[in-house]
């Protein structure tokens, strides 16, 4: 049977669970998750990684020292381009970690109000699809885009300090009227 989740933080790393091995925590649910809380209380550097595509209703957070993997790699096995899993978001995004991620992954900010993507460290999305109309996507420290850049609804705020990054070989796939970046944005390469 399938369970439906309607609130509250899926945490990991809160001082009680910490990585049981190097290999750390792996998710893999085709359920809709609530919001995740990467927590690093224990200083063990927690590290979760995915094994499923995932949605996430609410907000991903990935505290200092704590990594966000998109690959199954659980060292047993030779790693494949299958192994990368999909991230879909409808809240923020708070990375003071590290965001690991392989090849093709994208990261999908769809919700259904205005959307954050700050914390204290850049991150570097391989694929940034914006899908918000209501509201948008406001950078709170510079982003960057290794691949592809997708607008399909929805702005994407900048500022002279919170750029987006077009990394060197990166493209924009789709723009519209209704979907733009709103500043500056930075070409590098």
């Amino acid at each position: 049977s399938t369970s439906t989740i309607t609130g509250g933080t899926l945490q990991f790393g809160d001082g009680s669970s910490t990585n049981i091995t190097t290999n750390g925590f792996y998710v893999n649910s085709p359920s809709t998750l609530p919001s995740i809380s990467i927590n690093n209380t224990a200083g063990l550097g927690t590290l979760v990684k995915l094994y499923s595509n995932i949605t996430v209703m609410g907000n991903i957070i990935i505290d200092v020292g704590a990594t966000l993997n998109n690959s199954y790699d659980d060292g047993a096995h030779t790693f494949d381009i299958f192994d990368i899993y999909n991230i879909s978001l409808s809240g923020n995004w708070m990375n003071s970690g590290t965001f690991a991620y392989w090849n093709s992954h994208t990261v999908t900010f769809n919700g259904g109000s205005a959307q954050l993507i700050g914390g204290n460290s850049s991150t570097e999305f391989n694929r940034l699809t914006i899908n918000n109309s209501l509201g948008g996507v406001t950078l709170q420290f510079p982003q960057s885009v290794d691949s592809v850049l997708t607008l399909s609804n929805g702005l994407v705020y900048t500022d002279a300090v919170n750029l987006l990054i077009m990394n060197p070989n990166s493209s924009v796939g789709a723009v519209s009227n209704s979907s733009f970046v709103y500043g500056p944005v930075e070409k590098d390469g």
